[in-house]
């Protein structure tokens, strides 16, 4: 890995000197109001006890190829949450009309006018769920707009907390100004992070799983995700691609991130017995499979292809379910009224084996017979449950 640079500098700072993006198949944003209250509290106390700096933690970017771009591959949440308090600052001296300050907010940390485009050109762009939303809401000041996902609501969240807290430091000086660039001021030159910029996006993937195997605490999904690009080569784009698609199609149908790792977890056990999501079980049996670029291309890729078949598990109405009898609808619904996941894996591993709709039909008769007698018994806990149910879907595959 040549060429990687190390710098330690203020957020502000990063985010004044250079055009940063999220990748489209990134995870939205994330931060919830105890994240952003959290960080606002260190700011305050770390002004208020005049110390030289506070440590964000560390940002890993990639080079983005004949562009002055920088591609965030880690440091997407405390990044967006920066940008946002300064866009309420910049909103702020907007409203009490003073529109050199808010412009010069504006020009440094926000956005650039393209006169060619008549457009405000964001200093951040988001991933692919937020982006369109980020620039009408943030960069355009356009608050007439709700959002459509979760991630919307929580920009929405961030702003009305930033704006408040703005606010609050107009307050405390007698032109409600200086408190204010206090704060701007911290952010651009003591609120330190390490910025870890590297030449390529594998390259960054490979800083980023070192990182998080090393301590930092990071979503399980995030790290299966970054090992499989770390892995992917060449072929990048490909398994960029299919990651993507079965991550829109789980998120579009359950309106539920979480699912995504369920399914992976389900899809793997029905494959290989059963594996946890403790201890980075997973993700540590994921990482050891798959090494090479073409393994990573063709897990990611039956991954993809096999989503549709687990989003019929989960739903008695889902399309797929059209072409079968309808005792089979009632089946699934059975199944899903009962708080319990375990017989998933044999479910995949059934519909990606069998062909027969009527030797579907037996089986899923079966399953729902032995969950209903062992609700009734309670002889067999979650656990063995999912490990039997694993097992079993092991063979039907091979």
């Amino acid at each position: 890995m040549s060429n990687i640079k190390f710098d330690i500098q203020g957020i502000g700072k990063l985010i004044k000197d250079y055009s940063l993006s999220v990748p489209p198949y990134q995870r939205e944003y994330k931060w919830e109001e105890i994240h952003i209250r959290e960080l606002i509290t260190d700011i305050h106390n770390s002004i208020s006890t005049s110390d030289k700096e506070y440590f964000l933690g560390t940002v890993v970017l990639s080079e983005k190829q004949n562009t002055k771009e920088l591609e965030i591959v880690d440091g997407q949440q405390r990044i967006t949450t920066i940008v946002i308090f300064l866009s309420a600052v910049r909103d702020f001296f907007y409203d009490k009309h003073e529109q050199k300050k808010g412009n010069s907010f504006k020009e440094k940390f926000i956005s650039n006018y393209n006169t060619r485009s008549d457009e405000n050109v964001s200093k951040l762009k988001l991933g692919l769920t937020d982006r369109a939303f980020f620039q009408e809401y943030i960069i355009d000041k356009d608050e007439t707009s709700k959002g459509s996902k979760e991630s919307h609501k929580r920009i929405i969240k961030a702003k009305e907390i930033a704006k408040e807290q703005v606010n609050k430091l107009a307050k405390l000086s007698n032109d409600g100004f200086n408190v204010i660039h206090d704060w701007v001021e911290f952010m651009e030159e003591k609120l330190k992070v390490v910025s870890i910029t590297v030449p390529n996006d594998s390259n960054a993937y490979t800083i980023f799983e070192t990182l998080n195997d090393r301590g930092l605490e990071l979503a399980q999904i995030d790290l299966l995700k970054n090992h499989l690009y770390s892995r992917a080569g060449e072929k990048l784009d490909n398994v960029q691609n299919y990651w993507t698609s079965m991550t829109s199609k789980v998120e579009s149908t359950t309106q539920n991130e979480s699912i995504i790792l369920t399914y992976i977890r389900h899809h793997w056990s029905s494959q290989y017995g059963l594996t946890r999501e403790q201890n980075k079980e997973l993700y540590t049996a994921i990482k050891s499979k798959h090494k090479t670029s073409s393994t990573t291309l063709s897990y990611v890729k039956t991954l993809d292809e096999d989503t549709s078949l687990y989003l019929a598990i989960l739903n008695h109405n889902d399309p797929y379910w059209n072409g079968f009898n309808s005792v089979v609808k009632q089946y699934i619904e059975t199944l899903n009224f009962f708080p319990i996941d375990q017989y998933r894996p044999l479910l995949l591993a059934i519909l990606k084996k069998f062909s027969n709709k009527n030797e579907i039909e037996k089986t899923f008769k079966l399953v729902v017979s032995w969950m209903a007698r062992n609700l009734i018994t309670g002889k067999l806990g979650g656990g063995t449950l999912e490990k039997t149910y694993s097992e079993k879907a092991t063979p039907v595959q091979q």
